[in-house]
């Protein structure tokens, strides 16, 4: 029996994908803006835990500090006078948490909680009456994480996992006053702030090699299969707002659509030792939603854009090479995506009002990867992320005095659990190396 008890340390590498629902604002106009500012980017680090496995149950706590390089800007009349914005960072990441789960041999499949850290900043930049403000908050932020994954050894004192964390390091404002003529006015700016965090990791345990690490059986992924899949969605669709009249005055801010994903997939593999390549289709349906607001709330004599995002639903179509290394499957996956974007527009300059709503059916690109493994016979358990793009769409709205054209490109991330069944004969076939 393959035990998972003993320190252990490795590295890992990933994607991180905000979520920021944010304001800024003038303390002396009646209005502001609401927005869900996205960072995103790469992260890569190190973790170091500790396991105890009682029966088939394994126990551990478990360290991490990961590097980031992400982030995000909003800006309303960017470049002009009066305009402003500002930009969140993140920098890095790190958590403490304890972990729970079931080893089933050579294959953890656990769940994860605990306290995390991280540092971000907040830059505000404004300019008023040939005043330019500018001025960086970054403090390093508490909070807590949760999220899942699938360990599995590879061979000696190897293990390689597939895990999702999300984060919340709570909220940070700027208050930024003027000078005079302006004082004691101030820009009020900031948000929350949320990360989801896919990434996959290599792990080495320190001691005597366990028994059950080197493999007598792997598993046959041959045949075509189909099963279920749940997870959520986070999207990020930066929109530019021009209007037709003032060019000058632009807004750049994001809509980040999220919500839970679920839907079916059907797929069939071919194998060749321990290589395994295959196609998948899938059909999700989607709750992912997002709105902004620009000049909050409606008022006489100030012009106001709402803009609402949602994703219904999406079908990919891929293609998936691996590894079979004993029950589990290594994989990365990439091809093509369609899906339907609705955006509803409302425009406001009391007493003017109009409300447009567009629908697109979008066709782009995809690639992901994950980790797939044996839970009986011919049943399988999947870890997944996707990046989906799927284009820019333009569109135009009008309030009689006001036009603007918008133009948003489409990128989401699925982070999602699945359940497959293989059809055919038992799975487990001697090891071809």
């Amino acid at each position: 029996m393959y035990d998972w008890t003993g320190f252990y340390a490795g590295v890992n590498l990933g994607y991180l994908t905000g979520h920021n629902p944010s304001n800024y604002s003038l303390d002396s106009a009646p209005v502001g803006a609401s927005m869900t500012l996205a960072p995103r980017g790469a992260i890569g680090g190190v973790q170091a835990g500790y396991n105890k496995q009682i029966a088939h149950w394994v126990f551990g706590v478990e360290a991490d500090w990961q590097g980031a390089d992400a982030d995000d800007f909003y800006c309303t009349n960017c470049g002009v006078d009066p305009g402003g914005g500002m930009t969140q960072r993140v920098s890095w990441i790190a958590t403490v948490r304890g972990r729970a789960g079931l080893g089933t041999g050579p294959l953890l499949f656990y769940g994860t909680a605990g306290a995390a850290f991280g540092r971000v900043s907040v830059d505000v930049n404004c300019c008023v009456g040939g005043q330019v403000l500018v001025s960086n908050l970054a403090a390093t932020r508490t909070g807590w994480t949760a999220g899942t994954g699938i360990e599995a050894a590879l061979g000696g004192n190897w293990t390689v996992k597939a895990e999702y964390l999300y984060l919340h390091l709570g909220t940070a404002f700027q208050v930024v006053p003027f000078a005079p003529p302006f004082a004691p006015d101030a820009v009020r700016a900031g948000g929350e702030f949320n990360a989801h965090l896919a990434r996959l990791g290599v792990n080495y345990r320190f001691g005597q090699e366990t028994a059950g690490a080197s493999w007598s059986q792997t598993r046959d992924w041959a045949g075509a299969y189909a099963g279920v899949n749940l997870g959520f969605g986070a999207a990020r669709t930066p929109l530019t707002q021009e209007l037709v009249a003032t060019p000058a005055a632009t807004l750049r801010s994001v809509v980040a659509p999220d919500g839970a994903v679920g839907g079916g997939q059907v797929g069939f593999n071919w194998q060749a030792g321990r290589v395994v390549a295959g196609l998948e289709a899938d059909v999700q349906w989607s709750a992912q939603k997002d709105s902004i607001c620009r000049g909050c709330p409606p008022t006489p004599g100030f012009g106001t854009s709402i803009v609402e995002h949602r994703l219904p639903w999406l079908v990919t179509a891929r293609a998936r090479i691996g590894y079979g290394a004993g029950p589990a499957l290594l994989y990365v996956t990439g091809g093509g995506a369609f899906g339907r974007v609705e955006q509803n527009l409302s425009q406001f300059a009391p007493p003017l009002s109009s409300f447009s709503a567009a629908r697109f059916e979008r066709g782009g690109w995809v690639v992901g990867g994950g980790i797939e493994a044996a839970i009986a016979e011919n049943w399988s358990a999947k870890l997944e992320y996707l990046h989906i793009n799927l284009g820019t769409f333009r569109s135009q709205g009008n309030i009689g005095i006001v036009a603007s054209t918008y133009e948003s490109d489409i990128s989401n991330n699925l982070y999602r659990v699945g359940l497959n069944y293989r059809f055919g004969a038992s799975p487990l076939v001697a090891a071809k190396n």
